[in-house]
């Protein structure tokens, strides 16, 4: 019994101890001045993001989700919108339209109504005709939009004056503040 004991007090002990945290110690590399390798954000403005329209179809370039209503196919294809696809015959499906949405890559249906993403916003639209789409509601910022780079190095600091940032481009960037 006294053994059970004194492991309990050890092992309380040492998860109290793992909790503690130590100052990290890494300390970021002097900012450089002039020329370097690095990213810079890529923004979009908000007149691009409420851009959705009905466009003829389109080459599909990275198919992400995939719903059938009844014979219709509706992809998505990441980042671009969504594919209408007649696939009344499995063996010959037809391409018929292409809803332009900016920053899309997830898709839901309802009813009549999709529901989609828009990069950070939720838009419901309803797809009137293989010639238009109508946009029926928006709630904006429902999705996070991360403003700090998934890699290590310097980039150039976001600045959302400037649009919604979308992605990171690797190039040379002049003088850079921020570091990850």
């Amino acid at each position: 019994m006294q053994k059970l004991l004194f492991f309990s007090c050890l092992l309380s002990i040492s998860l109290l101890v793992g909790c503690w945290s130590v100052e990290d110690s890494i300390t970021p590399p002097d900012f450089p001045e002039g020329e370097v390798q690095g990213y810079k954000p890529i923004y979009v403005s908000t007149a691009e993001i409420h851009n959705i329209k009905m466009m003829p179809p389109q080459n599909i370039e990275q198919a992400g989700k995939i719903l059938l209503n009844g014979t219709t196919l509706l992809v998505s294809d990441k980042n671009r919108g969504i594919h209408i696809i007649d696939n009344t015959n499995p063996s010959n499906p037809i391409k018929r339209a292409f809803i332009s949405i900016p920053g899309n890559k997830e898709l839901s249906k309802r009813g009549d109504y999709l529901y989609v993403d828009n990069y950070t916003d939720l838009v419901t639209i309803k797809v009137l005709s293989f010639d238009s789409v109508a946009v029926l509601d928006r709630k904006t910022d429902v999705f996070q939009n991360e403003q700090f780079p998934t890699f290590s190095g310097y980039f150039e600091c976001v600045d959302n004056s400037k649009g919604l940032l979308v992605d990171w481009e690797r190039t040379t960037i002049v003088s850079p503040k921020c570091y990850r």
